[in-house]
């Protein structure tokens, strides 16, 4: 409840140290960090021996508590970054092992495409996507340019995987039988359905870039897209794309 306090506890972590030199780290007058200390000390958090000058340091119970602290205002420091776009935007479709994993989504771009270009498909990971040896997504809307860009990949011998939700592969089974029969006959695609209901718009991965699309927590769509690059993200969206596979039924005929 207290950011000096949070501090503290984070710099003791990295071992014993006196009132002057905690001073001069954390930039604070002797008398107010005298009182937080004394409130970890009761807490039984850290300690030190009465009256003399040895160093502050965690007790046991302290170290358990950073250990649990950390990865937890990772998760925080995280969702507070990028102008409050995450707190904005449903996250209940990430796996809960995913989500303590969520800060391997940091650096991303928040994309608003101009109202012009509000039907037109990323140009940046439309291109990426056609350099790749693999693109998967999972999506609960089939964007204008999905089935030629389909096409297109695989006469480039890209890989792809699709996981559609259920009224998604009705609409196309309905709109776009041809289509669909062609691509789900396809050696080089992978086609499942997700039984249950999915809490966002689309997801989509090449070698290079994550693209994720959002619901927000009133559950429209604000047009916003994420791009991801970094290593980790590319990770962090093969696992969350696996997740969804996993729980799919493969489609072999439609």
């Amino acid at each position: 409840m207290s950011d000096i306090r949070k501090d503290l506890l984070f710099l003791l972590k990295d071992g014993p140290k006196d009132i002057r030199t905690i001073m001069g780290i954390m930039d604070i007058e002797r008398q107010p960090l005298i009182f937080q200390l004394k409130i970890l000390e009761d807490g039984f958090l850290l300690t030190k021996e009465a009256g003399s000058e040895e160093p502050y340091k965690l007790t046991t119970i302290g170290k358990l508590l950073v250990e649990e602290m950390e990865p937890l205002m990772s998760i925080l420091d995280f969702l507070d970054s990028n102008d409050g776009y995450w707190e904005d935007h449903r996250l209940d479709f990430i796996p809960r092992r995913l989500i303590k994993r969520l800060p391997e989504l940091d650096p991303c771009t928040i994309v608003d495409p101009p109202f012009s270009e509000m039907y037109e498909f990323d140009r940046m990971f439309l291109e990426k996507s056609k350099v790749s040896s693999s693109f998967f997504t999972v999506t609960t809307c089939l964007h204008p340019v999905f089935v030629s860009l389909f096409l297109e990949l695989l006469d480039k011998g890209v890989d792809i995987s699709v996981v559609l939700s259920r009224e998604l592969f009705e609409k196309m089974r309905s709109e776009q039988y041809s289509d669909l029969k062609h691509l789900v006959k396809n050696r080089r695609t992978e086609f499942y359905l997700y039984p249950k209901d999915m809490h966002f718009v689309s997801f989509a991965e090449n070698d290079h870039y994550v693209q994720l699309m959002l619901l927000t927590n009133e559950d429209y769509y604000d047009n916003k897209h994420l791009m991801l690059s970094d290593p980790d993200a590319l990770k962090w969206g093969k696992d969350f794309f696996d997740h969804y596979k996993n729980d799919s039924l493969q489609i072999t005929d439609v």
